[in-house]
């Protein structure tokens, strides 16, 4: 018999992915991963990839700037990498879930959802 919150650990694994993305992605950690933003923001507004911002990943400013250009609104162009990360939990859950057992897909889901850590 299997412990039936088990069945309910992977929105908490996803919440913790968005609690995490919400802290190192937005700024608040002051890490680097905002020059991205600075960069995203610049090709939006002047149109240009400068190499000066060091944020020139284009899998992450072309989106991003995007988004930006879309809306002109940070939040709302930082959201879909907010909820990339709790939407990667519950893929590698439902994978691991799929190959092997609940057991498994709890332990992939928890290291996936600290895995910006």
């Amino acid at each position: 018999m299997e412990f039936r919150a088990a069945k309910n650990l992977p929105f908490l694994w996803a919440f913790i992915a968005l609690a995490l993305s919400s802290y190192y992605f937005t700024g608040y950690y002051a890490s680097d991963d905002m020059s991205y933003f600075g960069s995203a923001r610049a090709i939006a507004e002047q149109g240009n990839f400068s190499t000066g911002f060091g944020g020139n990943r284009l899998g992450i400013t072309l989106p991003l700037a995007l988004g930006y250009y879309v809306t002109h609104d940070v939040s709302i162009s930082l959201l879909p990498f907010l909820l990339l990360h709790p939407i990667l939990v519950f893929i590698t859950y439902a994978i691991a879930r799929n190959t092997h057992n609940q057991t498994v897909a709890n332990l992939a889901a928890a290291l996936a959802s600290v895995f910006p850590v």
